[in-house]
């Protein structure tokens, strides 16, 4: 007994949390136990309505199109907000990411508990926002961030409309960048926040150790040998995973996300193994697989999904990349020429990532109003 209370006494920010995540669960949930009815599930957005009627398909039949004999007819007019048709088949517009996830839970469970999966989802991601924000500022700045996420109303909000991406984006991400900050290797250690820092000599910080009182570090233990480089494994193996399931629920975010990865890395590079990033790239890769094969199967193609704009922005990129390479390292072009391939080809670049235009002090402004 003596022993649970100490654990609890030790550990009541955690405690504390998950009683708010469980909180934070039923309220969110409430939105849809109370406003749905088991004969005709309605949802607020078109997305939402494909995204759940589409789950529900993959998860009862492992399929995701439906067959409407009278497009045929009408040239493929014949479809609700948020679908595509082609040649009578019914597809998805929006990214198949979380009609995979959901749907393959669905098959093991009922597809009644579709409405509460992101709330679920949410809840869990408050957990492990407390988790990483504390590697990275300390116990006491995780658990207020944690409290304050629980409490930011675009996350109830986004929760709440469980069948928007915004949500299992966010804390698929979470998740991956958690077991991702587990693999960094390092000689000191620290437990709470960054101000306890005793001393200038030290200049490695590893959070994975005990602590000492006052903000003192001590080396790391003995290694247990195997048991430890399995657990690195493990980590390197969730991460990839969970970034991969980010990824495919909002590949759009690719355009940041990568970049921000790719930092990261640069920043840890000496600290992570060779065959654990080996280990992470071939998790993501695995988790890319399902989202290739379904858009070849609808799509034709692995790489292209629902949106044509989406797919013609890509395109777009990839022939002014693809031309942008070949005129850096031809040797014969001429210099003018060359200069004027190059913007061109940039320009082109720009344009298809900022589709919707570039207008920076638009954006500052936002940002100072946020």
């Amino acid at each position: 007994m003596l022993k649970v209370i100490n654990y609890f006494k030790n550990n009541w920010r955690l405690t504390s949390l998950i009683i708010v995540a469980l909180i934070f669960f039923i309220s969110c949930s409430s939105f849809n136990y109370f406003t749905q009815k088991n004969d005709f599930v309605k949802w607020l957005s078109p997305d939402e309505t494909a995204n759940y009627i589409f789950t529900k398909l993959y998860g009862q039949q492992g399929q995701m199109q439906l067959f409407e004999k009278y497009n045929l007819l009408a040239s493929d007019i014949i479809r609700p907000r948020s679908f595509r048709s082609d040649y009578g088949w019914l597809k998805p517009v929006s990214f198949l990411g979380m009609i995979l996830v959901y749907g393959k839970l669905v098959s093991l469970t009922s597809y009644k508990v579709i409405p509460y999966l992101t709330p679920l989802l949410a809840a869990l991601g408050i957990i492990f926002y407390y988790l990483l924000i504390k590697r990275i500022f300390g116990r006491r700045i995780a658990f207020v961030s944690a409290l304050l996420l629980a409490s930011f109303p675009v996350y109830i909000y986004y929760s709440s409309r469980s069948m928007f991406h915004n949500v299992p984006f966010m804390v698929f991400l979470l998740i991956g960048l958690y077991f991702s900050s587990l693999l960094p290797q390092n000689n000191l250690t620290r437990r709470d926040a960054p101000e306890l820092i005793s001393t200038k000599k030290i200049k490695k910080i590893n959070p994975l150790n005990p602590p000492l009182q006052g903000g003192q570090y001590k080396k790391n233990p003995p290694s247990k040998g195997g048991l430890g480089r399995f657990k690195r494994i493990i980590f390197a193996a969730l991460g990839g995973g969970f970034i991969g399931l980010a990824i495919i629920t909002r590949t759009s975010e690719l355009l940041w996300l990568g970049p921000v990865l790719l930092i990261l890395w640069l920043f840890n590079f000496t600290k992570i193994k060779l065959s654990k990033l080996l280990i992470f790239i071939c998790f993501l890769g695995l988790a890319l697989l399902p989202v290739a094969y379904w858009n070849q199967v609808l799509y034709g193609s692995w790489w292209q999904g629902g949106y044509p704009e989406m797919n013609r922005s890509l395109a777009n990129i990839g022939q002014a990349s693809a031309k942008l390479v070949q005129n850096t390292i031809s040797q014969t072009t001429q210099l003018a020429s060359g200069k004027t391939i190059l913007l061109e080809s940039l320009r082109k670049i720009k344009d298809n990532i900022f589709f919707f235009g570039w207008r920076p002090e638009q954006s500052w402004q936002m940002f100072s109003h946020y």
